[in-house]
């Protein structure tokens, strides 16, 4: 996955999330929520052939996660990796 799509597909997630997801983490997980949605239109319009599959890999983890909510078998995985790519990422940020 490029960086564009990346960048792009956090904000089109965010954006589906707004429509779905109410909590106290509300306002930090939406803040991307905020950026002017024509230049996003454009943004999107633009990347479509990096943003599609993008979204389809976000669909397939979301299902799987979906799939395993009974088993639980996935879930420690699946929250284990995401901590430890978390992790690369905020060592690699700039502070």
């Amino acid at each position: 996955m490029t960086r564009n799509a990346t960048s792009h597909l956090t904000h089109c997630h965010v954006v589906a999330l707004n429509a779905c997801f109410a909590g106290r983490n509300l306002v930090d997980t939406t803040r991307l929520t905020s950026s002017p949605a024509q230049i996003w239109r454009d943004i999107a319009a633009t990347n479509a052939a990096e943003l599609v599959p993008a979204i389809d890999t976000l669909v397939e983890a979301l299902v799987a996660l979906r799939r395993d909510l009974g088993e639980g078998d996935q879930i420690d995985e699946l929250f284990t990796d995401a901590a430890r790519w978390r992790e690369i990422l905020v060592k690699g940020s700039p502070r």
